[in-house]
């Protein structure tokens, strides 16, 4: 008997269950309310100026469902197949029409990408589109807005004869660009040339960078979004190479590469193989401007935050730099040594050393930084060894600064060193610390005052 009441009782039991799986829990039920719609983490997602062809990075954003209830939508581009946007939804491509279930008070993450095609124009472009949502007959949408920018891609060329390089639209440096020994490559004001990672601008000819104080050119990273806006070591450099030409580069801004300007030039006179003016060299992984054995001149130019020397004269070699600011003020990185060193030796890596004369003249500048001695001089004692500082303001121990009219280790009150702002402070000891040096303006084309000059590349004006 016992048997025979335990039997439908195990059968009552498998009821009980049934009918709880049965009852569907309500975050579950769909919907079809008119009522139903959908909220957005924002209602615009906004990518800055994109390089056509190239994708962008990955946008994201939240759908939520704000009922208790589960809804179904439909989601779709408003360009269709054609859209430069492509979609994901929790991990898995759009189709061009796609249906999303979402439980009550669930959410789901959406991911936006584009390509924008080449638009043929010199002047950034709109390009815009909408991802569409359809929910129990409500429409709802979020705007697609991307700036397309038309480029020159340059991919592992050599340059020779003449080139110009102007206009609006972005010159793009894909692996290296060699100006050959007999080219000649003349940047014109206002261009801005982008490199990729790994990319160098090779000159065995002659480059002449023409910038102007309203129209800089630029040598920059081809990513700027994000944390790559101020990120050093996304490009090689700019490489003057042994047995090329005499160079120029005026007015111009350098950021985020390897090395600036590395020039490898060594002759048998005193003459600037490179000539530097009125240029803004910052965030180098290695060096802002490097020099072996080779002859230098850089007036009104600011080098700062870069992770090894701002400035490296090295293996001799004879370089002026008249009212430049050299300055490492980052907080990012760890560095050692000094900020600015000039020497007439050159450890090699088989353990010979490379000497030659050593001409250093620094006038009417100003080095400082966060080490207790930014400049370093050295003389290796087996070549001729001049190097003389006036009239600057430079954070060192060095015993002889003192004379020629040199301050050592007073702050230069720049305006915002973090914000690399350079220009002086009313309070700044470095106003009126120069001596004449027939510099008649500024970096910033300002006039300067003829008779006592402020050190560095800015004019102090009130």
């Amino acid at each position: 008997m016992d048997s025979w009441i335990k039997w439908p009782m195990g059968w009552l039991s498998l009821l009980a269950w049934g009918g709880l799986l049965g009852c569907e829990p309500r975050q579950e039920v769909l919907t079809t309310s008119p009522e139903a719609r959908l909220g957005f983490s924002r209602d615009t997602v906004l990518f800055d100026t994109l390089l056509t062809d190239r994708l962008s990075l990955t946008r994201r954003l939240w759908i939520y469902n704000p009922s208790a209830n589960a809804v179904e939508t439909d989601l779709r581009l408003a360009g269709g197949e054609n859209s430069p946007y492509r979609l994901v939804v929790n991990g898995q491509e759009a189709r061009p029409t796609s249906r999303l279930r979402l439980l009550g008070r669930d959410s789901a993450l959406l991911l936006v990408t584009a390509r924008v095609p080449p638009g043929q124009r010199d002047l950034p472009f709109v390009v815009r589109d909408s991802v569409l949502f359809t929910t129990n007959g409500n429409a709802q949408k979020i705007l697609l807005l991307a700036y397309g920018r038309d480029a020159v891609y340059l991919r592992n060329v050599r340059l020779r004869g003449a080139h110009r390089w102007s206009g609006s639209r972005p010159y793009v440096l894909v692996g290296n660009v060699l100006v050959d020994s007999l080219a000649t490559l003349q940047v014109a004001e206002g261009v801005q040339v982008l490199l990729d990672a790994g990319a160098n601008l090779l000159v065995a000819g002659q480059l002449r960078v023409e910038g102007s104080p309203g129209r800089p050119v630029v040598f920059t990273s081809s990513r700027q979004d994000g944390a790559f806006a101020d990120a050093p070591g996304q490009w090689g450099g700019l490489y003057f190479l042994e047995g090329s030409r005499p160079h120029y580069v005026g007015h111009a801004r350098l950021r985020n590469g390897t090395f600036g300007l590395r020039l490898g030039r060594p002759d048998a006179d005193t003459l600037p193989d490179l000539v530097v003016e009125n240029t803004i060299i910052e965030n180098m992984r290695e060096v802002g401007i490097a020099a072996f054995t080779s002859d230098l001149q850089a007036t009104n130019t600011v080098v700062s935050n870069c992770i090894g020397q701002l400035v490296l004269c090295v293996a001799g070699g004879h370089y002026r730099l008249r009212h430049c600011t050299l300055a490492n003020s980052q907080t990012r990185f760890l560095r050692e040594g000094p900020s600015v060193v000039a020497s007439n030796t050159l450890l090699l890596d088989n353990g010979q050393n490379l000497d030659a004369p050593l001409g250093f003249w620094l006038e009417n500048s100003i080095v400082w930084g966060d080490q207790a001695d930014e400049l370093g001089l050295v003389d290796g004692r087996r070549s001729p060894y001049t190097a003389e500082v006036r009239n600057c303001l430079v954070r060192s121990s060095l015993n002889n600064l003192a004379a020629n009219r040199n301050l050592a280790n007073q702050n230069p009150r720049f305006v915002s060193a973090p914000e690399r702002n350079f220009r002086l402070d009313s309070l700044s000891p470095a106003v009126n610390l120069g001596a004449p040096l027939g510099i008649r303006t500024d970096l910033l084309g300002r006039p300067r005052s003829p008779a006592r000059p402020d050190a560095g590349a800015y004019e102090r004006r009130d």
